[in-house]
C-alpha cells in the first residue's frame, strides 16, 4: 500500500462499501462468509453514535487465537481516533458476534504498557497494514482488549467421583477461572490420554493422591496462552504451549491454569495433536533413560517399545547415543518399531524375551509395562552392574494397602541386592514433571531426532474422551491417543 494510495479518498471509500458489504455477509452466513479482511480474521462490534444515537456495527480485526484482543487503526494516517473508537470506549459494556453467530458481551479497555507490547507484534503480523500505518501517524495506535462482561462459561468433562469413565464422567459448564499470578490460561486446543489417566479416573492411585470433585481430567495438553499471571515474564498471550499439567489436569476442559514452570512453547514442526502426545510419555522416557545412565555405546533393551513412553523411549536411546537398542513389543508392530530406530525386535507373545537374546549382554533394561517376570528376565541379559529401572510394579495397577505391603519386601531385596554380587541395579522412576525436562524432549524433536506418532484421534465431546480412556485401557494403543479440540475451537 503506498503514501497516496491509502491517503486516498477513493480507496477509504473502497475501504467502507467492502467493510458494509462484508458485515452484511457476516451477519447473513454466521462467518461462512466476510470472516476475513484482506486475509485478517474480524469479528463485528457493535455501538451506539455519540451524537446520533443510532446503533452501528463495524467489523474489527482481531487476534485468532485471542478473539477477545481487538486493534483499532485510524484512517489515512489521521492523528485523531476515528468517531466509532471514542463512541466504543464511551459505553461501559457492548457486544461482539464472532464466527458461527456466537455473541459475546465485553467490556472494552486499553492495553498499555507490557500488555501492549506483547500484543502489538502479534497484531502486526495478522495484519502487516498496521505496521504501515505506524510509520506515518504521530500518535500511538491503540490497541483495545474486549473483557467478559459477564461471567463466561467453558465446556468440560468432568469426573464426578471414583469409577469406570461412562459412569462417573459427564459433560458439564464450568467458569473460566483468573489465572494466579505465577499461571498462565491455556485455551486448549488438544490433549492426550495416559493410563494414569485412567487408573486415577478409576481409583486406583486415590491411596497416593485423593481428587477433589468434580475435576477435569488429562493430565497432557497442547494450546494457546490466552492470560498470564503478573509474575509470568517467559510466556506471553499467543504463544502456542503444550505441557504436563501433573495433578492439575484440565486436559478435558476448553481452558485451564497452568503453572509457568510446567510450560514449553511448543517445536514449530508440530501441530496441537502432536504437542499434546508428546509431554508426560516423552518426559517419562527421558528420565528414564537418565537414571539408565544411556549415553554413547549402551545396548539397551525398551520393554513396550511401541506403547506411549515406549516410542519415545526408542528414538531417544538412538538419539543419546545408544549403540543397540533392542525393542520388545508384539511381532504385529515389529515393523513400526524398527522404523523408530530399533536394532532388534523380540516377539513378547513368542515367550520371554531373555530366551531371545544373548545372556549378560546390555547395559539397561527399560521396563515400561510392568510384572514381576520383567525382572527375572532381565537379570539374565544385565551385565554385571547393569540397571534395571521400570516405571511400572509388579502387580496390576492398583495401589492398595495390601499390594503395597506384598510388593515392599521384594522390591526392598532387590535395592540391597544391587549392591552386592553381580550389582544389578533395580531403578524405580516416578516422573516430576517439568519445564526443563519437557525443553529437553523439544531438543530432540527440533534436531528431527523424535517423532511424534498418534495412534488415535478423539472428539472433545463426552463419548469421545469415554472412547479415548478406554481405547488406552485396552492396552492395544501403537503410540498416543488424542482428544482434539483444534476444529472445535473455531469462533470462540
Amino acid at each position: 500500500m503506498t503514501r497516496s494510495t491509502r491517503n486516498s479518498s477513493s480507496f477509504w471509500d473502497l475501504h467502507r462499501q467492502g467493510a458494509r458489504l462484508q458485515k452484511t455477509l457476516f451477519r447473513a452466513t454466521k462467518g461462512r462468509v466476510g470472516s476475513k479482511f484482506l486475509g485478517a480474521p474480524v469479528l463485528l462490534l457493535d455501538h451506539v453514535g455519540r451524537r446520533s444515537g443510532e446503533a452501528r456495527t463495524n467489523p474489527l480485526i482481531y487476534l485468532d487465537d485471542s478473539p477477545d484482543l481487538v486493534v483499532v487503526a485510524s484512517k489515512g494516517g489521521s492523528d485523531a481516533h476515528p468517531a466509532w473508537f471514542h463512541n466504543l470506549m464511551a459505553m461501559p459494556v457492548t457486544d461482539v458476534e464472532l464466527r458461527g453467530g456466537i455473541r459475546r458481551r465485553v467490556r472494552p479497555r486499553v492495553a498499555s504498557g507490557a500488555e501492549r507490547e506483547a500484543l502489538w507484534p502479534r497484531l502486526v503480523e495478522v495484519f502487516p497494514p498496521y505496521a504501515d500505518y505506524a510509520g506515518y501517524t504521530e500518535r500511538e495506535i491503540p490497541v483495545i482488549v474486549l473483557e467478559p462482561a459477564d461471567p463466561v462459561a467453558q465446556r468440560a468433562v468432568v469426573q464426578h467421583g471414583y469409577g469406570t469413565a461412562h459412569a462417573v464422567l459427564s459433560s458439564v459448564d464450568l467458569p473460566i477461572e483468573p489465572p494466579s499470578p505465577t499461571q498462565v490460561r491455556v485455551r486448549v486446543r488438544a490433549a492426550s490420554v495416559n493410563p494414569i489417566d485412567w487408573q486415577m479416573i478409576e481409583g486406583h492411585r486415590r491411596l497416593l493422591v485423593r481428587r477433589r470433585f468434580p475435576f477435569v481430567p488429562l493430565f497432557d495438553l497442547a494450546g494457546v496462552v490466552t492470560a498470564v499471571g503478573r509474575e509470568v515474564t517467559r510466556l506471553k498471550v499467543g504463544d502456542r504451549v503444550h505441557a504436563d499439567n501433573k495433578l492439575g489436569g484440565g486436559g478435558a476442559g476448553e481452558f485451564v491454569n497452568v503453572e509457568q514452570d510446567l510450560v514449553s512453547v511448543m517445536p514449530e514442526s508440530l501441530g496441537f495433536a502432536e504437542a499434546a502426545a508428546l509431554p508426560l510419555a516423552g518426559q517419562t522416557a527421558l528420565l528414564a533413560l537418565d537414571k539408565a545412565g544411556v549415553g554413547a555405546g549402551s545396548r539397551v533393551v525398551v520393554i513396550g517399545a511401541s506403547g506411549g513412553v515406549g516410542t519415545y523411549a526408542v528414538q531417544i536411546a538412538k538419539a543419546l547415543g545408544a549403540a543397540h537398542v533392542t525393542a520388545v513389543s508384539s511381532g504385529r508392530n515389529a515393523s513400526f518399531v524398527r522404523g523408530l530406530g530399533a536394532d532388534e525386535v523380540v516377539d513378547h507373545t513368542a515367550g520371554r524375551f531373555d530366551s531371545a537374546l544373548p545372556a549378560r549382554s546390555f547395559d539397561a533394561v527399560l521396563d515400561l509395562v510392568g510384572g514381576r517376570e520383567q525382572w527375572e528376565a532381565a537379570r539374565n541379559v544385565l551385565k554385571d552392574g547393569g540397571r534395571f529401572v521400570t516405571i511400572s510394579r509388579d502387580e496390576d495397577d492398583r495401589v492398595t494397602f495390601g499390594a503395597a505391603l506384598r510388593l515392599a519386601p521384594p522390591i526392598l531385596a532387590r535395592q540391597v541386592r544391587s549392591r552386592f554380587g553381580r550389582r544389578i541395579a533395580y531403578v524405580p522412576v516416578f516422573l516430576d514433571a517439568s519445564r526443563e525436562l519437557l525443553d529437553r524432549v523439544d531438543r530432540f524433536v527440533d534436531a528431527g531426532q523424535l517423532r511424534v506418532h498418534v495412534d488415535r484421534v478423539y472428539e472433545p465431546t463426552l463419548d469421545g474422551v469415554v472412547a479415548a480412556l478406554e481405547h488406552s485401557k485396552s492396552g492395544r494403543t501403537v503410540g498416543k491417543v488424542v482428544v482434539r479440540w483444534e476444529e472445535h475451537a473455531e469462533g470462540r
